[in-house]
């Protein structure tokens, strides 16, 4: 759907209108729809008592300028639809009001019906009302409940969404399935994810200023992507009023062991405000780039000359830590160019917080059904978060029968870590103190042109294409890391594989994308679609590696702390010497090219029940291709190469007894790809003595069965209640594993088969359905109720192509909870402009990392989350916001064989705004 500009049409002034035109006066903007959802162009809007008047263009949309303040009544005709008189429209002097509309065939109602402007306006109403007419089960939250939480990005928000759960605050769980079983769109073009290990889009990079809605799609339909089982998460950016509005927000939180408390740190760059390193953490001009940096290349004192090179900053400091700080900006009008009609809108926001934990990591390893501690670590972590983005779209209506739209979004987030742990080291035999700093950047960015035609020559088609233009880039310059064994000298730095290093890595990924859809209208309820979509994702992913070296040359000053050991006296040939550990399969270059065409029909079968379904042909190639950066004329590292092509069909059913309740019933069958890092043979250690992750090339993609049935109800506007079942069947599912080797080794691995069931219950309702004296108050909840299993096979594929015998034990499915709870209570005081709301959340555990041989599973625990906003209109266009997060202080908690193995204590957080704003 197009987030259209409103444009104003057709409006004849009379003159009694013009003679008011001193008068206060305000606008009029909306969207017109038929029964089953899709924009009616060409109807008529007039005003009662006046020769005030619009037509809508082909996306259903109408405004009308220049009202007079107070009530009006408005009159909504069109040729084969029935008539309908919208009374108590209030219009106030300087602002827009929404009203949106639909109508019915005069072959369903065959009179005309008069409703309360209050039945027919609002984005919560306009939601659920969508959701009644789509095809397939969609959940959504709109911009008025995102504006009412605490939710500061689409992830939190998401939050709200039944069946929905947050891993790691930035990754969307649906139903409980892992984020390779979910996709995410923008707008409805293919967003690039920016990170390495994994499909997901970090949510958390959308700030929820820029959001209209996002909607989830549950049910899969042929003119959508193949490649989910959980849910689509379409990401719908903000459309604007009828009027020149502009808004402005400024705003502080405070946590509770973060803010002006004693936190961590380092020296960075002069950009880290803007999320970029500015060169301080660039790799050495002095390193050079055709060359290893070995002994056998280099002479001792070029190497000793490139080691002092490197920044010499090794240790977080202490330091008070800053309250957080946030602000947002909008502007949108309505303007001519080159003739056109023309909506312009920019927005941007920009936030710059901080987050201290109290870490807890241990490994365990059982060895004679004993259990002991490979690593037993505490610490400290605080870390910066700058995210800022900005968006513009211009969109241009050329014609009464086709609409332009051109957008651009770019949002960057950046962290910047410093952690110390320390506590026992079973290999070192020692306590052992470990410390990082590192800094990690990402971008999205997206451009798209897009149209959409109103063919009335082709029985009143729609054509719909667009272009897209995507990509996601990952920068994480000079991670430092050292490590020191205490002894009774005291602590003495040690020379380790990660300790003494830098490592540096950039991922940048790129996505060209074309979309076609045809939709020929067939009757009232009745059409074709046909379509077809092209992605081409290119990646290419770089890594140098570096450590020091020497530590039984330099005698006592291994017990320097790190800025003093790692400075310009002890790096010498003699003493300290550079060595550069970049692998073979450090580097690779991978691509994935996606070519798909569908058709379906949507059709009436009788006058209560509805077909949609169809088939889809996705054709991918998907390659991962590891290069050694410095090739010694050795074998090339295998490669992973998968060339599937497959028919994904989808059948949704819709019985309608009545115009508030749906039965729906779907079917299909989906597919579940192998990400890239999957695939790749690259390694990665998260801190000494924890596990080494290394991809598989052996890896398949998954094929899911999905069966669905929900009931629903729509007593009234903006009230649903729905209860839905489903069950899901993998083949080939793909799981992160760990098991034990000459180390702990995490890896990724097809399992048999899994299947997954559940229950889902939802409400949304006033309750003033109860007693007259509730009806300020409103509530939303939902639970899911989810079963699922894994059939182990008896062997597991390593990444080296070998197989090792498992026990095969059948289990959950990894990051599966088997329940979650949402649940929220609003109280609305319109006489003094006055909302609180109370939110609360809650998953039940899942397996975070499957264990093979003895290792236990590693388990993340339930935990709760309550939050509470307040919002307070201040008059003169001024509004307080404020919340509390995390009210109940619970934290991420991760256990194995009954042992806290994970923690991070994250405590609460305080924020406060104001928000500014002319229009509407």
């Amino acid at each position: 759907m197009l987030a259209g500009v409103v444009l104003l049409a057709s409006v004849r002034v009379d003159a009694q209108t013009a003679a008011a035109g001193d008068a206060a006066t305000g606008s009029l903007y909306g969207r017109v729809v038929d029964g089953a959802g899709q924009p009616l162009p060409s109807v008529e809007i007039s005003v009662e008592g006046s020769m005030m008047r619009a037509a809508t263009d082909l996306n259903g949309r109408y405004s009308i300028a220049g009202l007079p303040e107070g009530l009006h009544a408005l009159l909504v005709r069109s040729l084969g639809y029935t008539a309908k008189t919208v009374t108590n429209v209030e219009i106030r002097a300087g602002s827009a009001t929404q009203v949106d509309v639909t109508l019915y065939p005069t072959v369903v109602e065959l009179e005309g019906i008069t409703v309360t402007a209050e039945a027919e306006r609002g984005s919560a109403v306009a939601l659920i009302e969508e959701r009644r007419a789509a095809s397939f089960v969609v959940d959504a939250i709109g911009s008025e409940q995102i504006a009412r939480s605490p939710d500061s990005d689409a992830a939190a928000a998401l939050r709200r969404v039944t069946g929905l759960s947050i891993v790691d605050d930035r990754y969307v769980y649906v139903r409980g399935l892992g984020d390779r079983y979910s996709s995410a769109q923008l707008n409805g073009t293919p967003l690039a994810s920016p990170e390495p290990d994994r499909k997901a889009i970090p949510l958390d990079m959308f700030p929820s200023d820029l959001l209209e809605s996002v909607v989830t799609a549950k049910t899969y339909s042929p003119d959508k992507p193949g490649d989910y089982a959980g849910g689509l998460i379409d990401i719908q950016t903000k459309s604007f009023p009828g009027q020149r509005t502009f808004r402005m927000s400024l705003g502080t939180s405070y946590g509770t062991i973060t803010s002006l408390q004693s936190g961590l740190g380092y020296t960075g760059g002069n950009l880290d405000f803007l999320g970029f390193d500015d060169g301080t953490r660039a790799i050495p001009d002095a390193v050079p780039t055709d060359t290893k940096i070995l002994n056998t290349d280099l002479t001792n004192d070029e190497i000793a000359e490139i080691g002092r090179s490197f920044e010499p900053v090794w240790e977080p400091r202490s330091r008070t830590v800053p309250v957080d700080a946030k602000g947002s900006v909008s502007f949108a009008d309505q303007t001519s160019l080159f003739g056109m009609p023309t909506g312009v809108l920019l927005s941007g926001t920009y936030s710059n917080s901080y987050d201290t934990r109290e870490l807890l990591e241990r490994i365990i390893v059982l060895s004679d059904e004993v259990e002991n501690y490979e690593v037993d670590y505490s610490g400290t972590q605080t870390s910066r978060n700058v995210s800022w983005s900005t968006m513009a779209e211009v969109d241009f209506l050329a014609s009464r029968s086709t609409q332009l739209s051109v957008r651009g979004l770019y949002t960057r987030t950046a962290e910047d870590l410093a952690r110390d742990l320390f506590g026992y080291n079973a290999d070192r035999s020692a306590n052992t103190a470990s410390t990082r700093l590192m800094f990690t950047g990402r971008s999205v960015w997206s451009a798209g042109l897009e149209a959409e035609h109103f063919l009335d020559w082709l029985a009143d088609s729609r054509l719909e294409w667009r272009l897209g233009y995507g990509g996601a880039r990952t920068d994480e310059p000079d991670r430092r890391e050292v490590v020191y064994d205490e002894t009774d000298e005291g602590l003495a730095w040690r020379e380790l594989t990660n300790s003494g290093t830098r490592y540096y890595t950039e991922m940048r990924d790129r996505d060209l994308s074309a979309g076609l859809d045809l939709a020929i209208p067939l009757g009232y309820t009745s059409q074709l679609k046909v379509g077809g979509a092209w992605v081409d994702n290119t990646r290419d992913f770089f890594t140098r590696r570096f450590r020091y070296r020497g530590a039984s040359r330099i005698g006592a000053a291994q017990f320097l702390p790190a800025d003093s050991l790692f400075d310009d006296p002890n790096i010498a040939p003699d003493k300290l010497a550079l060595q550069e550990d970049t692998r073979r399969t450090d580097n690779y270059d991978a691509s994935k090219e996606v070519l798909a065409g569908y058709a379906m029909l949507e059709f009436p079968l009788g006058s209560q029940l509805k077909f949609s379904g169809g088939a889809r042909l996705e054709r991918v190639r998907q390659k991962v291709l590891p290069y050694d950066l410095f090739p010694l004329g050795l074998p090339p590292v295998d490669s992973a190469v998968l060339d599937n092509t497959d028919i994904l069909p989808g059948v949704n059913l819709t019985w309608s007894p009545t115009q508030a309740m749906n039965i729906r019933a779907a079917a299909s069958q989906t597919v579940a790809r192998p990400e890239y890092r999957e695939l790749a043979p690259f390694d990665f250690i998260d801190f000494v003595g924890g596990f080494l992750q290394v991809g598989n090339p052996s890896l398949t993609r998954t094929l899911i069965r999905n069966l669905d049935l929900r009931w629903e109800i729509f007593p009234s506007p903006g009230a649903l209640f729905a209860v839905s079942g489903f069950y899901k069947n993998f083949i080939d599912p793909i799981e992160a594993v760990v098991f034990p080797s000459s180390e702990l080794i995490a890896t990724w691995d097809n399992n048999r088969e899994a299947q997954v069931y559940g229950l889902e219950f939802e409400a949304r309702t006033s309750l003033g359905v109860l007693a007259r004296g509730l009806s300020n108050f409103y509530f939303s909840g939902n639970l899911s109720l989810i079963e699922s299993s894994v059939q182990m096979d008896s062997t597991l594929r390593l990444p080296s192509g070998e197989t090792i015998a498992v026990v095969p034990r059948e289990r959950a499915l990894q990051g599966q909870s088997p329940y979650t709870i949402n649940a929220a209570l609003t109280y609305f005081l319109p006489a003094t402009g006055t909302t609180l709301s109370g939110m609360y959340n809650r998953f039940g555990r899942r397996i975070s990392q499957v264990g093979t041989q003895q290792l236990p599973d590693i388990f993340e625990q339930s935990r709760n989350q309550l939050d509470v906003v307040l919002e307070q209109d201040l008059g003169r266009r001024l509004r307080l916001k404020a919340t509390v997060s995390n009210l109940l202080g619970e934290s991420p908690t991760y256990e194995q064989n009954g042992t806290i193995v994970r923690q991070s204590i994250v405590g609460r957080r305080i924020s406060v705004s104001f928000s500014f704003g002319t229009g509407s």
